[in-house]
């Protein structure tokens, strides 16, 4: 049991310093961006990161947890929390607040004219077409 709490406390922490050290997004930073709790900025985005949390919500949703799972959990989550106020200085929680996740460049452009394959280069078309022998 002590193993599986190890884990996951390990996987939050390396959670949070992936998250922490993620660059901000272009036009972050002071200026246009107002200050609030989590998530009070959010425009229909992923909940921003909670200190403490070990899993997403979404993911504790899905899981059909049993009450002792839901209070084991949050027992953790307690513990964690209290460990990282201790580990973090007050402007890296407050830096927290701010940080949102990356945004990927999201899909790409799609098939292409003629189809998966593309449009074929001038040196593949094939053979001239045929003159007419009327």
């Amino acid at each position: 049991m002590n193993r599986m709490i190890g884990g996951i406390v390990a996987f939050a922490v390396t959670t949070l310093v992936v998250i922490a050290s993620a660059p901000q997004s272009p036009g972050g930073g002071e200026g246009g961006e107002k200050k609030g709790p989590p998530g009070a900025n959010d425009k229909g985005g992923p909940p921003r990161f909670e200190l403490g949390k070990v899993l997403p919500p979404f993911v504790l949703d899905e899981l059909d947890l049993t009450d002792s799972q839901k209070q084991q959990i949050a027992a953790l989550e307690k513990d964690v929390k209290t460990k990282l106020n201790k580990i973090l200085t007050t402007e890296q929680k407050r830096h927290i607040q701010t940080i949102r996740p990356p945004h990927g460049p999201g899909p790409g452009p799609g098939p292409g004219p003629g189809g998966p394959g593309g449009r074929p280069k001038d040196d593949e078309k094939g053979p001239p077409p045929r003159p007419d022998n009327d």
